[in-house]
């Protein structure tokens, strides 16, 4: 499982006709019950294809974690994204996305977004 999340992006990168290329740095943290738990730092390198009706996009780079139990960072790890978001009108889009990493982490987000225009 491990490499299929590096290599699911690089997979579907080729397959997007008109890439656009980007670079995001994300920062997440996590508190159960209000109690600092861990956070992530991310460095993703992709590309997206915008169409009519939304986009799709790939990305892949490393990771650091940092848990509160070690106070410390761990290794460095590669994640990867692919993922969608689909206009179903003009007030309605769909998305899903897909993350993973080198230490078997897998993560699914879906959902609606409604934009009062």
């Amino acid at each position: 499982m491990k490499l299929l999340a590096v290599l699911l992006p690089l997979a579907v990168a080729p397959a997007i006709s008109k890439p656009i290329p980007f670079v995001m740095v994300e920062h997440n943290s996590v508190y159960p019950n209000g109690k600092y738990n861990l956070s992530t730092l991310e460095l993703q390198l992709g590309v997206k294809n915008e169409f009519e009706k939304g986009d799709v996009y790939a990305s892949v780079g490393p990771i650091r974690t940092h848990l509160d139990v070690t106070k410390d960072f761990g290794d460095t790890e590669i994640g990867g994204t692919v993922g969608t978001n689909i206009q179903i009108n003009g007030d309605i889009t769909l998305f899903g996305e897909v993350f993973g990493t080198t230490s078997d982490t897998f993560i699914t987000k879906t959902g609606i977004v409604y934009s009062f225009n």
